[in-house]
């Protein structure tokens, strides 16, 4: 089988803590590869992340909070209960779930600010019968103690010897695909803050290009316009591709795909300084990051994860 494998390209993980090439049995959360997402077998998350960062150290957690996004996705808050803990925006954790054998992952859609100074984070889940799934669907409410771990290389985390100190940023999510997208988008107006100003670490322009199937699952288009609002450097465009009924979609939403022309449009607003980050179905991460090649961006400028 030939592997396309996702990868940080340029950015480097500075943590101290060390690799971990552990594989696990019966699970399958993320799919990486095109061949795999069209297989009928069932991959594990760890077997398919075990060359990406992976901390060491499993956290212990609690649920604070549970809210529906929409029809198919819940959004959790976590306490991280032991210190310690931290991650990078992009960035998704091992979700360890007492009396269940399959462990999942999931991306974190909150800034990493959050559990720097709240020891908490959220994630927002798709629902599938995936048992670590169905079980934060059906069974999770506040107060449930759980554990969890950071892993992943795709992830934003500007430091003064890498490119992204000062570079505009072009973001894609599609889906759930959304929720690194989400904990990015944060992180940069977090940067941009007065109370982190930093000389070196200064980010230029965003722009950020959302899509789902229907409104309803545009569940962070509320926290993006809003950050568009208070940020002049920031700019989203959100699209819905099933709509049956266009007539009725929101003035600032576009019925249909993100195209190359909406990508060349966006690219030509910002500098020759710029990397893109791009999340969702395999089958558009491959669509997107080869259109950002034919417009002219290297490919060590495209930072990708895939998502079955």
């Amino acid at each position: 089988m030939q592997a396309r494998r996702f990868t940080q390209l340029t950015l480097f993980c500075k943590s101290s803590t060390k690799f971990s090439n552990t594989l696990y049995t019966k699970i399958c959360c993320r799919h990486i590869f095109r061949s795999l997402v069209t297989s009928k077998k069932r991959v594990e998350h760890l077997t398919l992340t075990a060359k990406q960062f992976r901390q060491m150290r499993i956290f212990k957690a609690s649920v604070q909070k549970i809210e529906n996004s929409s029809p198919s996705v819940r959004k959790i808050l976590v306490r991280i209960e032991e210190p310690g803990f931290e991650y990078k925006a992009g960035q998704w954790v091992d979700f360890f779930i007492p009396g269940i054998e399959q462990v999942a992952g999931y991306s974190m859609t909150s800034a990493p600010s959050m559990v720097q100074e709240a020891g908490l984070m959220e994630l927002a889940i798709r629902y599938s019968d995936y048992p670590p799934t169905r079980w934060i669907h059906k069974e999770c409410e506040p107060g449930k103690e759980i554990s969890v771990r950071v892993g992943g290389d795709f992830f934003y985390d500007p430091q003064p010897d890498n490119i992204e100190a000062k570079c505009d940023i072009l973001l894609i999510g599609g889906g759930v695909g959304i929720n690194p997208v989400a904990s990015i988008t944060q992180h940069y107006c977090y940067l941009k803050s007065e109370s982190s100003t930093d000389p070196v670490i200064q980010p230029g322009k965003l722009k950020l290009f959302y899509s789902a199937r229907t409104e309803k699952e545009l569940i962070y288009r509320d926290l993006f316009r809003h950050l568009q609002s208070t940020h002049s450097t920031i700019s989203c465009y959100f699209f819905v591709t099933r709509e049956r009924d266009k007539s009725h979609i929101s003035p600032d939403t576009k019925g249909g795909r993100i195209t190359k022309t909406h990508l060349k449009s966006a690219l030509e607003d910002l500098s020759s300084n710029v990397v893109c980050y791009v999340c969702g179905p395999s089958p558009m991460i491959d669509d997107i990051a080869l259109q950002l090649e034919e417009l002219g961006i290297k490919k060590n400028r495209i930072k990708y994860e895939k998502w079955w």
